[in-house]
């Protein structure tokens, strides 16, 4: 069985099947991006973090410096997001905060708000 390619293939990108949840709702534009920290362990030579970033325990989101959770979830709401996807660094270097973020979300804003982790 041959499956069709979908999508605008110029302007979003190509998929076969359904698209995920979190990339339709960043087609959208109903997602938020959380830099959870510039730390990692690893030196990727494909590493697309800037070196203002890299190596420093730096939050932002949506490219606005974070000060603490409550700065999250302001922006998540100024966005209108419905989703984040948490990226960084590394997030996992962060793992009690990376825990209490998610459960801060899911209390905040319900069970479907869409969370995806890049690691």
């Amino acid at each position: 069985m041959v499956r069709k390619m979908e999508g605008d293939c110029e302007e979003f990108g190509c998929w076969v099947g359904e698209l995920a949840v979190g990339c339709k709702l960043c087609k959208e534009g109903l997602k938020s991006t959380l830099f959870l920290t510039g730390l990692c362990p690893e030196r990727c030579f494909y590493c697309p973090i800037s070196f203002e970033r890299r190596g420093k325990d730096v939050t932002f989101i949506n490219e606005v410096l974070v000060k603490d959770l409550s700065d999250v979830i302001i922006e998540v709401i100024a966005s209108r997001s419905r989703g984040i996807g948490i990226t960084g660094g590394e997030p996992l270097v962060r793992f009690n905060k990376l825990v209490k973020v998610i459960k801060e979300l899911k209390e905040f804003f319900g069970d479907e708000f869409h969370i995806h982790l890049y690691t």
